[in-house]
């Protein structure tokens, strides 16, 4: 992680940042829920070259719900999962509307409709978006070109398939939202 171009070189131990939006839902004694923590736990403990290691925080974790896993189960149409994020979003939004965001997803499922639906709602909220190409964009719910160029989200998304691609966006979008130093990293 990165705290952008005004923040402190290196990341503070006691930032907590960094948000998960999850379509799996909150099931009986947080099953799903001990899963991810227990992989959240294996990356802040991981250690990594030059002093990079994993996550530098413990992320909060929205999860999705029976509902709208269920309603995708039932009809393969991905808006209810994407709702579902979305709605986790706002009510996140509700509690810090003094932050701005970085939302990263990929184009698997509902994430880039959701992504949509918060620029839609909250475009001066969103810094930027993040989608890590993991299919033929072809097959890409909610996604529509020229909608989204008349929204003026396509200004703020970078499609990417490495890592290093989007950092360099990141790095060299006015405004950027990292310096040099954090796309050396990456």
């Amino acid at each position: 992680m990165d705290l952008g171009i005004n923040g402190p070189e290196k990341m503070p131990s006691n930032t907590g940042n960094l948000v998960f939006l999850s379509a799996r839902p909150h099931l009986y004694k947080d099953i799903s829920e001990k899963h991810n923590f227990a992989k959240f736990k294996k990356l802040r403990e991981r250690e990594g070259v030059d002093g990079r290691g994993g996550l530098h925080t413990t992320p909060s974790l929205l999860a999705g719900d029976i509902t709208s896993g269920r309603e995708f189960m039932m009809t393969n149409d991905f808006e209810p999962l994407a709702r579902k994020k979305f709605d986790n979003f706002k009510k996140y939004v509700s509690i810090y509307p003094e932050f701005k965001h970085v939302f990263i997803c990929d184009n698997g499922q509902g994430d880039v409709r959701a992504g949509e639906l918060v620029h839609d709602s909250f475009p001066n909220h969103l810094d930027g978006l993040f989608v890590h190409v993991v299919q033929d964009m072809r097959k890409t719910y909610g996604f529509d070109a020229e909608r989204w160029r008349k929204k003026g989200l396509t200004a703020k998304t970078c499609f990417f398939t490495s890592y290093p691609d989007a950092a360099l966006f990141a790095a060299t979008r006015t405004p950027p939202l990292i310096r040099m130093s954090g796309l050396f990293r990456v």
